[in-house]
């Protein structure tokens, strides 16, 4: 429901309109005099909007780890010396993750796994892949440019490498994938699996040509792509893709049914705020949070608006080495872990559904391949026109994107009934609400903002509170999100039209001498009458050229100053205006 109540009090905190209660939403204004009618009415409104709910399935967030190649110039003491300390920081990685239950997106390149079937007796590595693997983890396939030239000798080829070569570079690779998967099964007790059915996602930095790309998919039976070249969709809206999808060779944001293959998409490498696949991408936790909050959004407005099944999906990015002790990435997954465990996958919408839970690539791929199933010549998603900001192409709630673009996530707000949450960019403040159940919750932001407020409904774009604001002291959060943020008003301009002039006196004049009254009744400093004082702001807010048109000095060939003794007239005009009104 795209609304919000306000009540509006006076600075002195009492209450000016305790018998009136406005109610805004998409344009409409009315004044509802029974409070408990109205609130009736509005549980009546949420009960039937609950009705409607679709059952959209969890939004499916991933965590995506996998090992880069080691320099090859290294000495084979110090090839052996990273393969140690990739696979430490790795367990530590999963110290974090297991009491969560976190199923791991694990892809290794062929020089990781080629040490881990080396180890005699299996030693950390075997291990490490084995506990991905009890853990409801995925283990595929990763890597740059890099061949097996021989025993532990992985160089890397170049760029303009010819499609034979490249097609070397997966088979090394992929075999040695298969290996060391088969190595950590074999650990007691040993697993009987099949190979192929695990290692079924590849992520590769070559072929360059997205035509040769899809060839090679399809030679080596891989159905998932490992997310990366999709990330491209953040330099165009400051989010990422939400919808797995099969990716079309000409352009790898837009869809091609005929693919053989699914694109996951996600975010590059959590904690840092860095150029990625040519993209400057924000995967700070601050930033992360607000990426989160606007896939809930825009999950939850599907969820109530009963929009169709879709598959939901985002997440963050790794490598083993960025988890080396005091890393960056180390402190934004400690971090994050526990935000997204008491935000998202604890929380259940009035309809019961369950909003986030974690999976791994292949889950959202098999998710997919059933939606996709059900709903056969769908599309799920695509971006042809590669345009930044072309929001005749956007899939989702403008409104969500365009306001809490850039934002970054400052705190959350302790507010009974409502979900709450700071934000801030560039030095200016915001607050997010979203109810929590299904009656409206009355909230209090006088602590953030001193001054009026605008309020923007985050699925009907709606400017909720008018041209002049509202009071912060008493917001009513219904079911569609708010977005507030601080309105810096024109004092004096009671119409909100950007002019202080005439109109203005008129209603300042209408209403003077009267209380129970606010700013765009003509009470710009706000102690509730609209008297002298209030004329007086007006007066020296007084636009220029209004007060010429007033006067009749508006000369014809140029704008001039307006001597002081305009004021006089203007406190003239006043008094008759005011006259009038008493008459």
């Amino acid at each position: 429901m795209a609304g919000y109540l306000k009540k509006e009090k006076g600075n002195n905190k009492m209450e000016r309109l305790s018998s009136r209660w406005e109610y805004r939403w998409a344009g409409f204004e009315g004044q509802v005099y029974k409070r408990q009618v109205l609130l009736f009415v509005l549980l009546l409104v949420f009960f039937f909007e609950v009705i409607a709910w679709s059952d959209q399935a969890p939004i499916l967030l991933t965590f995506d780890l996998h090992v880069d190649p080691v320099n090859n110039g290294f000495p084979a003491a110090g090839k052996a010396g990273a393969f140690q300390e990739r696979t430490e920081w790795m367990q530590w990685v999963l110290d974090q993750t297991e009491p969560y239950a976190i199923p791991m997106s694990f892809l290794s390149g062929g020089w990781y796994m080629e040490r881990v079937v080396s180890e005699e007796p299996p030693g950390g590595g075997a291990v490490l892949v084995r506990r991905m693997y009890e853990t409801g983890g995925q283990i595929g396939s990763h890597h740059h440019k890099e061949f097996r030239a021989s025993s532990f000798n992985w160089p890397s080829m170049e760029s303009d490498a010819s499609l034979p070569e490249v097609r070397k570079q997966w088979e090394d690779n992929i075999n040695w994938v298969d290996a060391g998967i088969q190595k950590a099964l074999e650990l007691d007790p040993p697993v009987t699996a099949d190979i192929n059915g695990i290692n079924r996602i590849k992520g590769a930095h070559s072929p360059q040509d997205e035509s040769d790309y899809h060839q090679l998919m399809t030679e080596f039976g891989f159905d998932v792509r490992e997310p990366g070249p999709e990330e491209d969709y953040y330099g165009y809206f400051g989010h990422h893709i939400w919808h797995p999808y099969r990716p079309s060779a000409a352009n790898y944001l837009g869809e091609d049914l005929s693919a053989s293959f699914v694109q996951v998409p996600s975010g590059p490498v959590i904690g840092y705020e860095t150029i990625h696949h040519g993209t400057l991408q924000d995967m700070r936790p601050a930033s992360m949070k607000r990426q989160l909050l606007q896939i809930y959004l825009n999950w939850r407005h599907a969820n109530h608006a009963d929009a169709g099944s879709k598959v939901w999906t985002w997440g963050w990015g790794s490598h083993a080495t960025d988890f080396e002790p005091s890393s960056v990435s180390r402190a934004a997954l400690v971090e994050m872990l526990p935000w997204i465990e008491n935000h998202f996958r604890n929380r259940i919408e009035p309809n019961g559904a369950s909003v986030l839970q974690y999976a791994t690539h292949l889950d959202v791929a098999d998710a997919y391949l059933s939606w996709e199933t059900e709903n056969p010549g769908v599309s799920s998603f695509t971006f042809d026109s590669l345009i930044v900001e072309d929001w005749t192409t956007y899939p989702w709630l403008q409104p969500v994107a365009k306001e809490m673009q850039d934002y970054l996530w400052h705190s959350d707000l302790d507010m009974a009934g409502v979900s709450a949450f700071k934000l801030e960019r560039d030095g200016s403040d915001a607050v997010l609400l979203y109810n929590d159940g299904m009656t409206p919750v009355a909230v209090d932001l006088e602590f953030i903002f001193p001054g009026r407020i605008q309020v923007i409904g985050l699925q009907s774009g709606a400017v909720l509170s008018g041209t002049t604001g509202v009071l912060p002291d008493e917001l009513l959060v219904m079911d569609e999100p708010l977005w507030v943020t601080a309105i810096d008003l024109l004092l004096g301009d009671a119409n909100g039209d950007g002019v202080i002039d005439v109109a203005d006196l008129g209603i300042l004049g209408a209403n003077y001498g009267m209380t129970d009254v606010i700013f765009p009744d003509g009470d710009f400093n706000g102690d509730g009458v609209v008297d002298i004082a209030d004329l007086g702001v007006l007066g020296a807010y007084w636009s220029s050229s209004s007060l010429s048109d007033v006067l009749g000095m508006q000369d014809t060939e140029q704008n001039v100053s307006i001597p002081e003794p305009a004021i006089l007239s203007l406190f003239t005009i006043s008094m008759l205006v005011i006259a009038s009104r008493r008459h």
